[in-house]
């Protein structure tokens, strides 16, 4: 009990310069049209940020890989152009990257570093699986992870 309330009080004590997100995917199965969206507050565009998508997955999802589709919209309702990611999910020997407990894993992957937001205000990411099977089986969650470039544990180029 004495450490859960130490654990607590030092959460509180740090800067957290990061937004995560995650959305459950219905029945595990990633539909075409189910595309979840993020929307973040920007307020100091004089950062560079990096961004990560993050995905929960299980063992029925039957790829070494996914593509998705990202898309975003600026404070101004100016679209970003689209871009087509693809992420690894295993090693080629098959061996699953990410974390794992049981048949459960959890992947974070940066899809852009080093990124700027020139205008402040509310700016809006959605994702899209891009896949050629629809639904796309064994995808438990998927999210959007914004964190300060110079905060630790970044990847840095």
């Amino acid at each position: 009990m004495v450490i859960s309330a130490a654990a607590l009080a030092l959460q509180g004590c740090v800067k957290n310069d990061v937004y995560e997100k995650n959305v459950d995917i219905p029945r595990f199965a990633w539909d075409y049209n189910f595309k979840p969206a993020f929307r973040i507050e920007i307020t100091d565009t004089q950062a560079v940020y990096n961004i990560y998508v993050t995905m929960r997955r299980n063992l029925s999802y039957r790829f070494s890989n996914i593509w998705l589709k990202v898309d975003g919209t600026r404070p101004d309702n100016t679209q970003d152009a689209s871009r087509l990611v693809e992420i690894p999910l295993e090693e080629p020997g098959g061996k699953p990257l990410g974390r794992g407990i049981g048949d459960v894993y959890e992947h974070r992957m940066i899809v852009r570093s080093n990124a700027k937001f020139p205008q402040k205000g509310f700016y809006e990411f959605r994702l899209e699986q891009n896949m050629r099977e629809n639904p796309l089986a064994g995808v438990m969650s998927v999210g959007l992870r914004i964190e300060k470039a110079n905060h630790a544990g970044s990847v840095q180029p």
